[in-house]
Formats: C-alpha cells, structure tokens, sequence
C-alpha cells in the first residue's frame, strides 16, 4: 500500500501536467470553433468584395439574324448590337451619357471645321494587324462610297479624310456642325488589310459580314447554325487576350436567337435558371412569364432612359379636314398621355409633351399650354371649332360638308402600337370622331404611306441622338421624299433655328433656341409627343456592375462591358497610403 501510494505521489505532478496541457488544448479548440463562426461575420465587414476572371452570360436576342456585323453596311438592330463586342469605336460615351476617347483622343479646331483624332498605338485586330490611321481612312472612304449604299453616307457627305501620320487623322467638313460628334462615336473601325481587294459589288455577300474581324472585347470563337434551316442559332464569343483595354472578366459570352417568345420558351436554355441570362427590349406584355422563376434565380430589370419619342403625325396635306389647325389642336388636347404610359405601357414609359429627349428637356414645354391631371394638354382659352359641330349622336360634323369626321390610323403591327392605337381610337371618340387601325409592316409602312406622305393619323417614332440634330426631321427642305420631316413644317424661324443649333454655343442659349424650337413645331399640331418609351434590358442578378442609367442607343449597354462580372472573390482591403 505504502509502495503504490508512493508511486502515486510520484505521478501527480505527471498528472496535473497532462491536465493543464489538456485545458490549454481545450481553449485552443474553444478558440478556434469561435473564430470559425465568427469568420463569416468578419469578413462581411473586414474584406471587400471584388471582381474576377471567369464566368458565362447568355445574352437571348428574339427575331432577325445579324446579316452585317459591319460597321458600314449594319442596318439592324441585331447587326448594331454586336459592334461594340466586335470592334472598337474611335468615342464612346460614358455611362453619364458624355462622349469621352475611346481608341483616339480628339481635338477640334477653333473654327469648329477641323476635327483632329489621335489614335492610341497598340491596338489590334484579331489577325494581329495594328489598328493605324489607314484603318480609319478605309472605313471612312467605304461609307463614302455610294455604290456601297451604307446606311451612314449621309453622314460624311462632303467630309474630308486625310492621314497626317500613321496615327493622326484630320477631317474636315464642309460647315461647322456641332454634333459630328455624335457621328464619330458611332464610328467602329474596319480592319483594312482584310478587306483589301474586296470589290463594292461583293461585299454585301462577304463572310466577313457574318465572321468579322474587329479589334473589341470579344472574338467569335464559333458559328451554331439550325442544321435544317442553317439560321444562325447562336454566336459563341471568347475574351480577346488582346483587347487595348484591361482584360474583360466574363469569359464567355453566347448569343441566342429565336424566331419568337415562344420558341425561346420551348428552349432548355429558358428553363435554365443556373444560367446567366439576359434578354435586350423584351416585348413588356411577357414580361412576367420571361422573368419568371422558371426562368431565373432572381432577376434584375433596368429601365433605361434613351432619346426616342413617339407620337402622332397628322396628315394636314393629306385630309382636308386635318389642315384645320383647329381640329388638329382639339385633336392633340383630346390624348391621355398618362393612361397610355401607366396602363397601356405599364409604367415601361414617361409622357411626353415636347420634342426633344427627357434627359435634355427639363423645363421645356409648349408654352400655350398646360399639363392636365391626366396627362394631355389643356388650352389656356376655351376650345371653339368655328367649322364643326357635334350632331345628336356625338358626332363631329364637318359645317361645309354635312359629313361625319372620320379618321384612319396607321401604326406599326405589335400588341403595342396596337393598344396605344386603340387607346388614342378611345379618347377621339369621345370628342365625336370615328376612327379605323390599320396595322402594317414597318417596310409597308414606310414605302406605302409616309413616303408619299398618304396618312391621316400616323402613330410612329423617332430616335436622335443624346444631343440632338432635329434638322432632317423638321426642316423644309426635307418635306418631301426622300426627305424624313413627315410632318410637314415648313416654318422659316424653325428652319434657322435648326441651323443655329447645329453650332457651337453656350448651354443657356442653346436651351433657350431648343425651347423656341420646340414651341414652333407644337403650336403647329402636325406632330403631337405621346411618350418616350424606356429601354428595358432583362438580366440575371448575378451579372454584376452593369451601369448604364441611359443609352444613345440600345447597342451602347456593351460599351462597359469590360466592367461586368460574374465571378468574384474577397480580400481584405489595401492598406492607405496617407
């Protein structure tokens, strides 16, 4: 006993050694599982979040196939969109809308005549051609080229192109023209090595139309095409290793066309959801089944502010009762903007109630009258029209022919130009008049009524620039075709100012010309400013850091795109330098 209790004496110091070990050991644990849960609480606060390399964005695109990806033939909207993607502008504009260098810097003479760009060197094209002075000139010269037929030649009629050295251009022009600049952003460069030799005739049916070349953030890495029908099914793009910017963080991105909504619908791609998808101007009646949960995790929609107006021209030269300016006034003050923006177009609009974009048009307005609390217009003196009277049925009726007034629309076929104009056959009816919708097709429209001008009620739009150039929609000479000033002005103070705003001047005064503008073409009544409808893009939440509050036009949502991520990653942030 003596001996075991000697033995254990010897071993308590072992013991409480052990222990002490132990509970050291045990704190450590206790240490460590309190970190482990505390870490996702630090890190929201300690780290910062910030992009990284990778990632896939399906961008759905519904209709026409891209035919041109072409700088000077791209026609579509399916064409333009892929631009930005393909090739690099000379400017761009920012996403507060301001035109900023891009591939050059610019400079512009005193006399407003002269407009120097300085290229950036190292930039180049997929088939490691440097994008030089060259470039431009050849891209230029080819718009120039009427057997071409671009779109864009009447941009650059009269302008001089010269190279003063591999990287300088100068151009000049005919006339001071202040929004020129406006035409160089929209300016992608062509590569001129591969296009060489390449005869005007054959260009329209050359692959580089269809497989491009270009010097931008993506490359096409593959052609999916319908292996019935051989329609493009779908553009497969790669990062350029090589793009002059920072290396754009999305690695992929594919473009997928459908014929309609319902083909899309039908898709594996629609039901998807681990997908990053995005859908450009979704049709806004489909709204909820294309945003549904079916579709994604959880989306995003941007209602982006652009410079397109719609509205109603009225056919003054056509129908004699519409050269009334009287009617024509009852007529502009009979519409509830209001009910087509917030119920027609559920909220997908602002009303408008002047010519010039919302984003430029703060405070303007026509001066004679007032916005009413449904959204049209009330004149500040009582309505009267001296040559029409209502008959006991409600009727208007013209004095000098005993007849009913009666009116045709015309608008473009979809569910909404279709409503709009059923909306606007519901407020003229209350005011005696009867009307009948017609529906076309936008090149039947075109070349069958407003070319000759053989409209009564036209409900149509137009789209300018951020800063805009009304001359060709509202300048006498324009009236007839192949001219575009539908409605009919001819005003000699409205032709000066048109002329006048195409010059340099301080921002005061060329709000002030703009107003006067815009109260001359109103007081008119040929044309009347319905709404001006957002541009929605339809996205994955997951797509992260797209910033565009407003776009010149919808192709523009690309022009950061070297800023978007899918991927990211959290680290803790650097250290201050003060």
């Amino acid at each position: 006993m003596k001996v075991l209790l000697k033995e254990g004496a010897k071993l308590l110091p072992l013991i409480k050694k052990i222990i002490k070990r132990e509970k050291k050991l045990l704190r450590w644990v206790l240490l460590f599982l309190i970190l482990l849960i505390a870490l996702p609480f630090l890190s929201d606060r300690f780290l910062i979040e910030v992009p990284t390399y990778g990632g896939e964005i399906n961008e759905i695109k519904i209709g026409k196939r891209p035919q041109f990806i072409n700088p000077i033939l791209a026609v579509s909207q399916s064409d333009r969109d892929l631009l930005p993607l393909i090739y690099t502008p000379l400017l761009e504009r920012n996403s507060e809308g301001l035109i900023v260098p891009a591939a050059a810097s610019l400079e512009i003479s005193k006399d407003q005549k002269e407009y120097f760009l300085d290229l950036i060197p190292g930039i180049y094209f997929s088939n490691d051609e440097e994008l030089k002075a060259d470039d431009i000139i050849f891209t230029i010269e080819k718009i120039q080229d009427p057997s071409l037929n671009s779109p864009y030649y009447s941009n650059w009629l009269d302008v001089k192109v010269e190279k003063i050295n591999d990287y300088k251009v100068k151009i000049t022009l005919p006339e001071e023209y202040e929004q020129f600049k406006n035409i160089l952003t929209n300016l992608y460069i062509m590569p001129r090595s591969a296009w060489t030799g390449i005869q005007p005739s054959e260009f329209p049916y050359n692959s580089l139309n269809i497989h491009p070349i270009g010097s931008g953030p993506y490359v096409i890495s593959k052609i999916v095409r319908d292996p019935n029908s051989a329609k493009i099914r779908k553009y497969e793009l790669v990062k350029n290793e090589n793009y002059y910017k920072d290396k754009v963080f999305i690695d992929n991105l594919n473009i997928y066309f459908f014929d309609n909504y319902e083909k899309y619908q039908k898709s594996l791609l629609f039901s998807d959801r681990k997908s990053l998808k995005a859908i450009s101007a979704p049709d806004i009646y489909k709204m909820g089944e294309l945003g549904s949960e079916k579709s994604f995790l959880e989306k995003k929609i941007y209602k982006i502010k652009n410079p397109k107006v719609f509205g109603i021209f009225l056919g003054k030269n056509y129908n004699k009762n519409l050269s009334d300016i009287s009617l024509r006034e009852v007529i502009a003050h009979s519409i509830d903007r209001k009910k087509i923006v917030n119920e027609v177009l559920r909220g997908y609009a602002q009303e408008a109630d002047n010519i010039f974009p919302i984003i430029l048009s703060e405070g303007i307005n026509n001066g004679e009258s007032e916005v009413d609390e449904k959204g049209g217009k009330n004149r500040k003196k009582e309505e009267k029209l001296k040559n029409y009277f209502l008959d006991d049925g409600g009727y208007l009726i013209n004095q000098r022919t005993k007849k009913a007034v009666s009116l045709k629309i015309a608008t473009l076929k979809g569910e909404e130009f279709e409503k709009v104009a059923q909306e606007i056959q519901s407020d003229l009816r209350k005011i005696g008049i009867n009307t009948e919708i017609t529906l076309y097709e936008e090149g039947d429209l075109i070349n069958n009524l407003i070319r000759g001008r053989e409209f009564e009620i036209l409900i149509y739009g137009y789209q300018v620039d951020l800063d805009p150039d009304f001359y060709y929609l509202f300048h006498s000479s324009q009236v007839s075709d192949p001219g575009i000033n539908i409605a009919g002005i001819n005003d000699k103070k409205v032709d000066e100012l048109l002329l006048e705003l195409r010059k340099k001047m301080e921002d005061e005064e060329r709000l002030e010309k703009m107003k006067k503008l815009n109260d001359l073409i109103l007081k008119d009544y040929s044309f009347i400013p319905l709404y001006q409808p957002d541009y929605i893009y339809l996205t994955d939440a997951r797509i992260r850091n797209f910033q565009r509050e407003l776009v010149n036009s919808p192709e523009e949502r690309f022009v950061d795109i070297d800023k978007w991520y899918t991927e990211s990653k959290k680290i803790l942030p650097p250290l201050s330098s003060d």
